[in-house]
């Protein structure tokens, strides 16, 4: 008797384990199917949702390998972590939806999809629609947030291959957006990645990068997951997030319809911006360490080791646009290559203790016995009567040790001599520099024959007009003078 009751409270059992072991995919398998043009989709509607209340929706963009017809293969096991957090996590309770593209390639949204799914299933916030994606997917949220800016709140991408005409589409908007790369990828190279974040920053946006040190191409659920070291780092993206540093927190906290757009503005008074040069290849793995959320830099990279003057193009000569502050906010200053340097040095030999060291491994270089023997960068957007301290920082060496590192550093009027290999200054500074009657310097780095003459990084702070500063000298004295007056 003992025996079959064991046996028989077994047998009870064992249904709900098998359940519940299989509850998940149950759910996304057996979830509503749907199409719209060419995509399939499946759509999860959150639990226990009341009649009027509002849910975000998370739109999740697979990969290539999950292409097909089936309609659920795209329902990849590296995208649970993300499911089962929108799934049993209250603070991101959420409609899930997952489309399916019939062929490889990437999965973007297609136009009026958006739309569909916001007419068709109820309680869903048109204002927190957000879309993440891997790989393909990466690039498909890319081009989803390039056409559909509007529509979404936020974009999450991992492992996504480049889109440059993705990047200058979207950066024309305010939505925030947080990429997520491995630095071991070998389908999305550094320099790639590089690419991307210096076009979505170059056309006006702010997006954030989070490099994984000797991370590949997958793992993608452990980024998901928010595994330690995956996340809660990152460079760049809008000062207003910077306590967010969890992707679910910084997901869920965007609004499409409290997006904030940092509007270009002069430089403030006490404010600095601060710019870096070198090459493409080199910018992410630098980045990593050189940034933080408090300290924003400008990268100027460029795809070839030869930074050439387009005189057929002007714009092909903007470097940098709306350069950011290390605080994070846009400016209106930017910065035009107005005649070619010779070529860019990459793993100099740094002698510089104002930045971690990895900002001056990269060069640019003009002199030596070519015949371009100076470069020239002008600097727009600054205000007409405002003054300025500008440091111009250097490597201490290149790799051609065999010349001298003697050049001359003109700035406006003010010009002075620099000789790197006897001086242990890390920079030169110049100092109350006024603009012209269009707010610009032009700062020409010149050299002799034999010589060679470069720039690493560059520092602009707007102060105080030098009246300003005697004005409130004056007025803080003046207390004291009546006292000993009377």
């Amino acid at each position: 008797m003992t025996t079959r009751l064991t046996i028989l409270l077994f047998a009870a059992l064992l249904p709900l384990t098998t359940t519940y072991a299989t509850t998940k995919q149950d759910i996304l398998n057996e979830s509503i199917a749907g199409t719209h043009g060419r995509l399939n989709y499946r759509y999860v509607a959150a639990e226990n949702v009341t009649q009027d209340e509002k849910l975000p929706l998370v739109i999740f963009l697979h990969g290539s390998g999950e292409a097909g017809t089936d309609n659920k293969k795209q329902l990849a096991s590296y995208m649970h972590p993300l499911y089962d957090t929108i799934r049993t996590n209250s603070r991101y309770k959420a409609h899930f939806l997952a489309p399916q593209d019939p062929t490889p390639g990437y999965t973007r949204l297609h136009h009026g999809f958006i739309d569909h799914i916001l007419n068709t299933y109820d309680n869903i916030d048109p204002n927190r629609v957000y879309i993440t994606g891997v790989s393909a997917g990466g690039v498909g949220t890319l081009e989803s947030l390039a056409h559909f800016h509007n529509k979404i709140a936020a974009a999450l991408t991992l492992g996504a291959p480049m889109s440059l005409p993705a990047a200058r589409m979207m950066a024309q908007n305010p939505t925030p957006l947080w990429m997520i790369v491995g630095s071991n990828d070998h389908i999305v190279p550094l320099n790639n990645i590089a690419k991307m974040y210096n076009q979505t920053q170059y056309h006006g946006s702010q997006p954030r990068l989070t490099l994984i040190p000797n991370q590949g191409h997958w793992d993608w659920d452990r980024m998901y997951s928010q595994a330690p070291g995956y996340t809660n780092h990152f460079i760049g993206g809008s000062p207003l997030n910077n306590n967010l540093t969890d992707i679910y927190d910084w997901m869920f906290t965007q609004k499409l319809d409290r997006q904030t757009v940092n509007t270009p503005r002069p430089l403030h008074t006490g404010e600095s911006i601060r710019i870096d040069f070198g090459l493409e290849e080199n910018f992410a793995q630098n980045s990593q360490s050189i940034q933080n959320p408090n300290n924003y830099w400008n990268d100027i990279v460029r795809n070839n080791d030869w930074p050439t003057y387009d005189s057929s193009n002007p714009d092909n000569n903007i470097l940098i646009k709306n350069a950011i502050t290390t605080t994070g906010h846009k400016t209106k200053i930017s910065i035009t290559l107005n005649d070619a340097f010779r070529f860019i040095q990459s793993n100099n030999i740094p002698n510089n203790t104002a930045f971690d060291d990895t900002i001056m491994n990269d060069s640019w270089v003009v002199g030596h016995n070519w015949q371009n023997r100076q470069g020239k960068l002008l600097i727009t957007g600054l205000e007409v009567d405002q003054t300025y301290n500008i440091k111009i920082f250097a490597a201490a060496s290149i790799t051609d040790t065999q010349q001298s590192l003697l050049g001359t550093y003109t700035l406006g009027e003010a010009s002075q001599t620099w000789d790197l290999q006897n001086t242990a200054t890390p920079f030169i500074e110049f100092e109350n520099i006024t603009t012209n009657q269009f707010g610009q310097l032009l700062l020409t780095i010149s050299t002799t024959p034999g010589n060679f003459a470069h720039i690493s990084a560059l520092e602009i702070t707007a102060i105080p007009e030098p009246n300003t500063l005697a004005a409130i000298f004056i007025l803080t004295a003046l207390p004291y003078i009546r006292h000993r007056t009377h």
